[in-house]
Order: C-alpha cells, then structure tokens, then sequence
C-alpha cells in the first residue's frame, strides 16, 4: 500500500524541481524561447508529467512568477525593522 504523506512529499518535491528548472532555463534565455520539453528535461521528468502538475507554459510561467514573489516578500519582511 502506498504512503501518502511520500506521495505528497515526493509530489512536492517534483513540482519543486519543475519550478527550479523553469526558473532557471527563464532566466537563461527567455520564457518565449524556452519549452515544455526544455524543462521536463532539465527538472528530470517527462513532458506529460510536468503538464500533469502544470496544465499549461502560461501556468507554469504564472507559478514561476507567483514563487519568486513569494521569496521577495519574505526576504523584504526580514529586511524591514520591526514595527512597535
């Protein structure tokens, strides 16, 4: 019987690795120069898993985007002096 608290980790983990990648190979070229298959590949995976966690490039750019807002936010709140 399957695990389910290692199929989320491992679910984490390769939409972690998928992230990575497309951030990368984004940052490398250009997200119009860059393909599913380019990132499947670089995240280790097929292209049918990778759309299996992203229905889209447009979803995964908007995903992309979303983290890397994410990590902004957090950096600039240890940055900014507390407010009492």
């Amino acid at each position: 019987m399957r695990d389910p608290k290692q199929d989320h980790a491992t679910m984490v983990t390769r939409r972690e690795s998928m992230l990575k990648a497309a951030y990368r190979l984004f940052t490398e070229r250009s997200i119009t120069a860059v393909t599913l298959e380019d990132i499947a590949k670089e995240a280790g995976c097929g292209k049918k898993t990778l759309l299996r966690y992203y229905d889209s490039k447009p979803g995964l750019v908007i995903a992309v985007a979303e983290r890397q807002w994410e990590q902004f936010m957090t950096e600039n709140r240890k940055r900014r002096p507390s407010e009492n």
